[in-house]
């Protein structure tokens, strides 16, 4: 009986030790995890979106203690771009510094994402915008699009308003698709925005708003919003 109690207890003990010796190491392309000089996990640098003091639940846990008041006060949360877990808590010993050096690594710095993370999602909604657009149009002019289909496509769109109303309300579609995947794709790649992104998008809206009121311009509303808000944040 007594073998058992000692086998387990040296497990862990073993498992306790093991936990104590995580460190991390931040150079120009990781934020590595090591037990000793063995590596464990390693997050790329430009895939953080930002860094914190405190803990989070509902996150990868690589802290080298499980004391929760040593968590609670050396805690620090690294925020992910990608990912099932976007959150990563590890407990380095001087939190302050190792935030620092994140930032100086990494485009969290300049105060790009402190304070608040830079969430990615203004992409993501022009995005689903040109989706519905996109299958309202089929949907909608599913007709027109018969016809043209049956024509064979080639040159069946000429002078003609319905079939014109048709083509382009569904390449409009296509087109916020584009711009959408190109917005998330800078989000991720590259935080701070062009300008000129905000302002086209507040031009067109407004314009489309002013014309066509009883349209889904409202819904440009929200990505115009979100890039003035980045924008902010990125100042």
């Amino acid at each position: 009986m007594i073998e058992p109690i000692l086998f387990i207890s040296l497990i862990v003990g073993l498992l306790f030790y093991g936990i104590s010796r995580l460190n991390y190491v931040i150079d120009e392309q990781y934020l590595r995890v090591r037990l000793g000089p063995i590596p464990l996990r390693k997050v790329a640098i430009d895939d953080i979106a930002d860094v914190r003091r405190g803990s989070s639940h509902w996150s990868e846990s690589w802290t080298n203690t499980i004391y929760p008041p040593t968590i609670s006060r050396r805690g620090v949360t690294v925020y992910r771009k990608t990912g099932g877990f976007k959150r990563v808590v590890l407990t380095p010993d001087d939190p302050g510094v190792f935030i620092e050096r994140i930032k100086d690594a990494s485009p969290v710095r300049a105060g790009r994402g402190v304070g608040g993370i830079m969430k990615i999602w203004i992409g993501k909604v022009i995005l689903a915008i040109g989706l519905v657009h996109s299958v309202v149009g089929f949907i909608f002019f599913r007709g027109i699009l018969g016809e043209l289909w049956s024509e064979m496509l080639l040159n069946t769109v000429d002078r003609q308003p319905d079939r014109e109303a048709a083509f382009w309300f569904i390449y409009t579609g296509f087109a916020f698709l584009i711009i959408g995947g190109l917005v998330d794709w800078i989000e991720r790649k590259q935080p701070a925005l062009p300008v000129f992104l905000k302002w086209s998008f507040l031009a067109i809206t407004l314009a489309g708003l002013i014309i066509m009121p009883k349209s889904g311009f409202w819904l440009l509303i929200f990505p115009t919003v979100g890039l003035f808000v980045r924008a902010k944040q990125e100042a």
